[in-house]
């Protein structure tokens, strides 16, 4: 009798130490499933109740700044609804696997600092918290910046994007 308890006792722990795992982990299981390889979660200020939706708070300037994951990178961007494509300094693209030597700077651009000349690439992936985007189109601009941004060419690709109540919503 002794030996069936203290199997059942096993079995139980066994199974609760499963389940506390995965609840711990639900976010990389989640990704698994969809075929996404996620490293740990990038910071989310707060998550919207609706389903299959982030939302961001801004700064006191009105921007969000958020580490967005490419290629499996953190990267500090800027949601930037007003440039065209994703945008990344050298040092970013770098750091996210894209060999600089390979890269042609052939399109001109203007951003706030002026006109620069930027090279085409494809992100294999773009991720923030649970919303993952594969083959990213953006360039990689020839003049450095202190934080990369994350324009239409990712923005687009959502259900939906708006601010509400103060805060920046996602829709996926």
């Amino acid at each position: 009798m002794l030996g069936w308890a203290l199997k059942r006792l096993v079995l139980c722990g066994a199974a609760c130490a499963g389940w506390l795992y995965f609840w711990n982990h639900r976010v990389e299981f989640t990704a698994a499933v969809s075929h996404a390889q996620l490293p740990a979660a990038a910071p989310v200020l707060r998550k919207a109740p609706v389903g299959n939706s982030v939302s961001f708070t801004p700064d006191r300037s009105g921007h969000v700044f958020l580490d967005v994951f490419v290629n499996g990178v953190a990267i500090p961007c800027v949601i930037d609804t007003g440039a065209t494509f994703v945008a990344l300094s050298p040092r970013a693209a770098q750091a996210a696997g894209i060999a600089l030597d390979r890269l042609r700077y052939t399109t001109r651009t203007s951003t706030a600092n002026g006109q620069t000349m930027a090279a085409p690439v494809s992100l294999r992936d773009v991720r923030i918290s649970q919303l993952a985007l594969e083959d990213v189109d953006a360039f990689v601009l020839q003049t450095d910046m202190n934080v990369c941004l994350l324009g239409q060419s990712f923005l687009k690709r959502l259900d939906g994007y708006e601010v509400r109540d103060g805060t920046f919503v996602m829709r996926f």
